[in-house]
């Protein structure tokens, strides 16, 4: 009976550490909070935002600049249709 009650005992030491661990690997150090996962799904949060202003910003710029594009290429056919007639 003592020694199912030691065995019982370092098992329950063995999953505390194992319960520390994983939430140090989950909340971070208490002095070193960057290496948290949650500093690092922050941070992959904030990339993905700022990708998606840029792409955001690169479509809006290509939808401008194809305005002016097809302007240009009409004069260009319409200079290229007189010249051939």
């Amino acid at each position: 009976m003592e020694e199912q009650l030691k065995n019982l005992e370092t098992q329950m030491s063995e999953l505390g550490k194992k319960i520390d661990h994983v939430y140090r690997l989950i909340a971070g150090e208490e002095l070193n909070e960057d290496s948290s996962m949650l500093r690092r799904l922050k941070d992959t949060e904030d990339r993905i935002k700022k990708l998606e202003e840029l792409n955001k910003r690169v479509i809006y710029g290509l939808m401008g600049a194809s305005i002016p594009a097809l302007y240009g290429t009409s004069k260009l056919l319409q200079a290229i249709i007189s010249l051939l007639k």
